[in-house]
């Protein structure tokens, strides 16, 4: 039982390494929307963040929220106000995150 318990763990740290992996990847490689029309439309990187909330909770999904914003910003070729841009981005996915995280468990205890 106590080796089932081992490996389920291992596989959590497996699981959660592929999340910030690929938080980074879609970050990283995101295509830069120009136009105005498109507003609108979910980047890839939320289906990592979303995935991320639902696995491990808020406090991991912020985690790898802010790596990927971090990553996003480092891969940016365009330098010109993206430090602010990325601080902006942060602080309103880690305030989704944490009001996602919260109505999750106000639901989740009725």
């Amino acid at each position: 039982m106590d080796q089932l318990i081992e490996l389920a763990k291992v596989y959590r740290i497996l699981d959660f390494s592929g999340l910030v992996v690929a938080a980074i990847l879609t970050s990283a490689f995101e295509m830069r929307q120009v136009t105005t029309e498109d507003w609108a439309t979910m980047p890839l990187s939320f289906v990592v963040d979303f995935t991320a909330l639902l696995l491990f909770g808020p406090n991991a999904a912020l985690f790898i929220a802010t790596v990927g914003t971090v990553a996003q910003r480092l891969s940016d070729s365009r330098r010109s106000g993206a430090s602010r841009r990325m601080l902006v981005n942060t602080a309103t996915v880690m305030a989704a995150i944490q009001a996602a995280g919260f109505a999750y468990r106000a639901l989740a205890a009725r």
